[in-house]
């Protein structure tokens, strides 16, 4: 039976819509590609990091977080800072990246946030303690001012956040290949496979200086649990892109049954 001019208006009418959405589709895909690619190109050398740490020392009365409490946050730094100190000797190798950090954010859950833009990276691959106790270790650490949102309750009032900041140590010389920056975190293993002092333990902290009632300060080290890398902006394309094409296909596929 021949098809009516409505059925072929009809049809018509479907294949054309298919064909506009399948249209818009593309043009949305593109606009995302180069706003993605211009957004990335123009965030290239931020580089941001995220961490967890948990309360693993039971400090009474004198600062009354429970073990077991987790904290979470980030910081970004620009991977192309300038180093002020460079290679010291053969065996200090360090760099100190003073502006290298733009943002840096600490959650505690009820005990509160802290948040800062400023602050700086150094790198020993290694450097060398001196003093009373003198010795060569990889150290990474990340430092900077932050608000007093971070608060907790203890003898005499209560402690306020200053700084927050990341602080890797490992005695065995193994936990960094080199003081430049790189947009790869380090691995935490070498940074905690030897808590023994000798004459310090290996460290893998997140550290914050508090201020106390009394005056001056003092600083707390969260065990770190984990240093990972945020993707790259440009990396949410590669997860859009498969259901544009999907989406592509499946309107090809309709527009073919129905001719």
């Amino acid at each position: 039976m021949n098809d009516t001019y409505f059925q072929r208006m009809s049809r018509s009418l479907w294949i054309t819509g298919n064909q506009r959405i399948a249209k818009s589709v593309l043009i949305v895909f593109g606009q995302l590609f180069l706003m993605t690619y211009s957004f990335s190109n123009t965030q290239a050398d931020i580089v941001t990091f995220r961490f967890t740490a948990v309360v693993a020392t039971d400090y009474g009365s004198d600062f009354e977080m429970p073990i077991g409490t987790v904290g979470t946050g980030w910081y970004s730094f620009d991977s192309n800072a300038a180093a002020s100190l460079g290679p010291d000797s053969s065996d200090n190798l360090f760099a100190i990246y003073p502006d290298a950090i733009v943002d840096i954010h600490v959650d505690f859950g009820s005990f509160g946030s802290a948040s800062g833009n400023s602050g700086i990276l150094f790198i020993g691959d290694p450097v060398r303690t001196t003093g009373s106790l003198n010795y060569l270790s990889d150290t990474y650490r990340a430092s900077a001012s932050v608000d007093n949102g971070i608060v907790v309750p203890g003898s005499g009032g209560s402690r306020h956040s200053l700084t927050a900041g990341i602080f890797l140590q490992d005695l065995d010389l193994t936990g960094l290949s080199s003081e430049i920056l790189t947009a790869t975190p380090p691995d935490l293993a070498p940074f905690k496979d030897n808590l023994v002092s000798r004459p310090v333990p290996d460290a893998a902290e997140l550290q914050i200086n508090f201020s106390l009632p009394s005056g001056g300060s003092t600083t707390i080290g969260f065990e770190l649990t984990s240093l990972t890398a945020v993707p790259e902006p440009s990396s949410a394309l590669l997860i859009v892109s498969p259901a544009v094409l999907w989406w592509i296909r499946r309107c090809r596929l309709g527009i073919g049954s129905k001719s």
